[in-house]
């Protein structure tokens, strides 16, 4: 079992190695964007722009990512059976008429989307515009994924960053509030869109024919997954959409803010797993391999790489707050802890939740889903009103944390997909070494006294020699945290 594990790991860090380059851009883009959004934007300007990107992510969920997500399903199989052109074909019927039926109901929302959320006509009109673009990447990047291009992907997704903040500079002078960062985004996704069709010469061969059990197969499997996106897009942004409604734009950005840099640190690298692993766990399903060991061993060192970094913002998070963003938003530092641990259980639980894909019982998760959500709407209107930004901050923690434990207790018959035991083993190991190295760095740190000018300076040595010191720690007890 000891020899299958390591097999198992090297296994997974071929199949992930290639796609953390990309990861890491994330990682940087963060750290240079979201700071330069928070001291370039107003706090309503900035409110706006956060509800019009969860606005464009949720008509995206309802017309395409479900759909996409099916590539990454069923390509092998159909592969297989030499029946790639028809699944294609498939789902660009599926893809056409989603696109029409979202993008016509919410155009019928209009002024009740402009009237709540405090839309102008332009931010409404760019919005809506960014839809079809984005869906194309989001099936882009799946068919990237399944055909293993991460190269491509690296360089496709650097060609956005550089070009989405020097478009987004540029026009900042001409065109105010929200409007440029929407403007900049609709003009960079479609010339990534464009330069990743000719690198890989993607087409789809339309056929007037529907390919009937296919196509009841992949609505079957992709359909609950609508619901399914739409209540985890609740649990995540219900608060940003109360706090917009009720024109409290500060706590809005504040959310908005916070969320956006937590899970935009926490999820690329935790992302790249079941980026990189999902292809090759559908492919040992449908070829009948076991993978219950190789599964556990996924999620092992998932915990290994990225909790780490949860545990730092858990423990310098007023000091991230004061180093990175402008005085308006350091009231809201005590949420970074909670958002960054919501958003690595979430990480965790895709990698929980790839069971039902693999079963095509997809509509088991979005069961658990909706009753989850509908929990969580209560808990945010009650948390809200007592705590505010922090209430809110607090139900999605809560409800990311039930979502874990409810579909933990799922399971099928003759289908052992992982070792419950020995990752709670894993989780509770890196907290000891987390404390541990935390009061070893508190330590060093209190004796040392700099000019109040130096201050930036101490904080970035601090919290980058707990880094260090925490994934050492975890290199040295590795046998213990993967074994």
């Amino acid at each position: 079992m000891e020899n299958v594990s390591k097999q198992n790991y090297f296994d997974i860090f071929k199949q992930t190695i290639s796609y953390i380059p990309s990861k890491i851009l994330v990682m940087i883009y963060t750290l240079i964007i979201v700071p330069l959004f928070a001291n370039i934007l107003s706090i309503k300007e900035m409110s706006i722009y956060f509800i019009a990107i969860q606005v464009l992510n949720i008509i995206c969920t309802a017309s395409s990512d479900w759909i996409t997500k099916s590539i990454l399903r069923f390509h092998e199989k159909y592969t297989i059976k030499n029946k790639i052109e028809d699944f294609y074909s498939n789902l660009l019927w599926i893809t056409s008429i989603a696109y029409a039926i979202v993008i016509f109901i919410y155009c019928i929302l209009k002024n009740t989307i402009q009237t709540h959320l405090g839309f102008d006509t332009i931010t409404f009109i760019l919005t809506i515009s960014l839809v079809v673009p984005c869906g194309l990447r989001q099936l882009l990047y799946q068919y990237l994924r399944v055909i293993n291009k991460p190269l491509l992907y690296t360089i496709s997704l650097l060609l956005y960053q550089t070009s989405f903040i020097g478009i987004f500079l540029i026009l900042a002078k001409s065109v105010p509030n929200a409007g440029s960062l929407l403007l900049a985004m609709n003009i960079a996704v479609i010339a990534v869109d464009l330069f990743v069709i000719k690198q890989t010469n993607f087409k789809i061969k339309f056929k007037t024919e529907i390919n009937s059990p296919m196509l009841k197969e992949t609505i079957k499997y992709a359909s609950p997954l609508i619901l399914t996106n739409i209540c985890y897009w609740l649990v995540f942004h219900f608060s940003k959409l109360y706090f917009q409604n009720a024109s409290l734009y500060t706590y809005t950005a504040i959310i908005g803010i916070f969320s956006l840099f937590a899970y935009n640190f926490i999820q690329p690298i935790g992302s790249v797993f079941a980026f990189a692993s999902f292809p090759e766990l559908v492919s040992k399903y449908e070829h009948k391999l076991p993978i219950n060991v190789y599964w556990t061993n996924i999620i092992q060192l998932f915990i290994f790489c990225i909790f780490p970094l949860v545990l730092t913002f858990c423990y310098f998070y007023k000091d991230i707050t004061k180093l990175l963003f402008p005085p308006e938003y350091h009231l809201g530092a005590i949420i970074l802890p909670l958002l960054a641990t919501a958003a690595y259980i979430h990480e965790f639980l895709k990698l929980l939740t790839s069971k039902y894909h693999l079963k095509n019982k997809t509509y088991i998760e979005m069961i658990i889903a909706i009753l989850t959500t509908i929990l969580a709407i209560i808990l945010n209107i009650v948390l809200i009103n007592k705590y505010a930004y922090i209430g809110a901050g607090s139900a999605i923690l809560i409800t990311e944390f039930l979502l874990v434990a409810i579909n933990s207790c799922i399971k099928f018959k003759n289908f052992e997909y992982i070792n419950f035991f020995k990752i709670l083993k894993s989780t509770v190991i890196i907290i000891i070494l987390g404390l541990i190295v935390y009061g070893i760095v508190h330590f060093i740190f209190k004796a040392i006294s700099m000019p109040s000018n130096a201050v930036e300076i101490l904080i970035l040595d601090k919290i980058f020699l707990y880094i260090v010191l925490l994934y050492l720690a975890c290199v040295i007890y590795k046998k213990q945290i993967l074994k």
